[in-house]
């Protein structure tokens, strides 16, 4: 007859099994965020700026903000940051209370005659804000029409 004798065996892990482990981790993890599939571009560096109507414009009752973003911006869906469009002050999360732009120019067409301000902020795709904004302040004009400066032609022509 023979007798098997059962034995409890116990393995060692190497020093170079749980470096290779940790490796192949860190490896997943950094292949992980470069392939991240997020909603919007980074805005570390983001500017945003109105460049008309000018700051103090007196403006029609519908006017055209124009803005200049430093990143692409437009349609959720593309993944792209957009604009929201703050007046007076009101950072509402109700969306009847502010405007969205996709594009570099914005119809305005809600607010009532006499002074306004205008905060356009830049938004991730996911409506998140990001800390990228500017401020104008314009004077809706009480007849429809804008202020316009005029200039008088001289008969010298500075020669």
């Amino acid at each position: 007859m023979k007798t098997i004798l059962l034995r409890k065996e116990t393995r060692n892990i190497r020093p170079a099994t749980c470096v290779a482990a940790a490796a192949a981790t860190l490896m997943f993890a950094l292949f992980t965020a470069a392939c991240d599939d997020s909603s919007s571009a980074s805005t570390d560096s983001a500017s945003l700026d109105i460049t008309g109507p000018a700051d103090g414009a007196t403006v029609a009752r519908d006017f055209t903000l124009t803005l200049d973003p430093s990143v692409s911006i437009g349609e959720p869906s593309t993944g792209r940051n957009h604009v929201h469009l703050y007046y007076d002050g009101n950072r509402s999360t109700d969306q009847a209370d502010y405007d969205i732009s996709y594009d570099d120019s914005f119809t305005v067409t809600r607010l009532e005659p006499g002074r306004h301000t205008i905060e356009a902020v830049l938004a991730n795709a996911d409506h998140s804000l990001t800390d990228v904004h500017a401020t104008i302040a314009v004077t809706v004009s009480e007849s429809g029409t804008v202020d316009t400066p005029t200039t008088t032609a001289t008969e010298s022509f500075g020669y």
